[in-house]
């Protein structure tokens, strides 16, 4: 019961939090306030059920390539470029499908084996070059890097977030 409550108490003050960061409490409605000095990126998926992002309140299609839905789970932004990680149902292939996104147009991301029907990346990082996106493939934890599968893991393993740091003399 406390567990319950302390959670309820915990997305309360998150929802507040986020709240105060919109005009009108949803992305969708337009307006994002900012003090001028940052851009605001949200992601998400629109009323047509395909994925976009939002950049300062704006609306931002991403391509579909023949998704019937799509959803936007994640963002990076690295200079002017904009990733975004998500999946899409394509009904011709009955399979649900990771992908990402570079300013807007769309990367199918592989399957660890062809019985797959169902993988999702949820989290996007970029470093110089290179793209690393995190999900998961069937019931494997799986990372892409520059769109190439390597699996992470033990069966049924989530994970959910990426960070990429150079390595130099105090990080090693």
């Amino acid at each position: 019961m406390k567990k319950k409550f302390l959670q309820a108490a915990l997305a309360i003050v998150i929802g507040a939090s986020l709240t105060g960061c919109l005009k009108d409490s949803s992305p969708a409605d337009g307006v994002v306030e900012t003090s001028g000095e940052v851009d605001v990126y949200v992601v998400g998926q629109n009323d047509d059920d395909q994925a976009v992002y939002w950049k300062n309140g704006e609306m931002i299609e991403l391509e579909t390539d023949g998704m019937n839905w799509a959803i936007a789970g994640a963002i990076a932004v690295s200079g002017e470029d904009v990733y975004i990680a998500g999946r899409g149902w394509y009904k011709s292939d009955d399979n649900i499908a990771a992908s990402y996104w570079k300013n807007g147009r769309i990367t199918r991301l592989p399957f660890l084996n062809s019985s797959n029907l169902f993988s999702s990346a949820d989290a996007i990082a970029v470093s110089g070059n290179d793209v690393y996106i995190t999900g998961h493939d069937g019931g494997d934890a799986v990372y892409w890097k520059n769109g190439e599968i390597e699996k992470l893991g033990n069966e049924d393993e989530k994970y959910h977030g990426i960070a990429v740091v150079p390595r130099n003399q105090d990080n090693q």
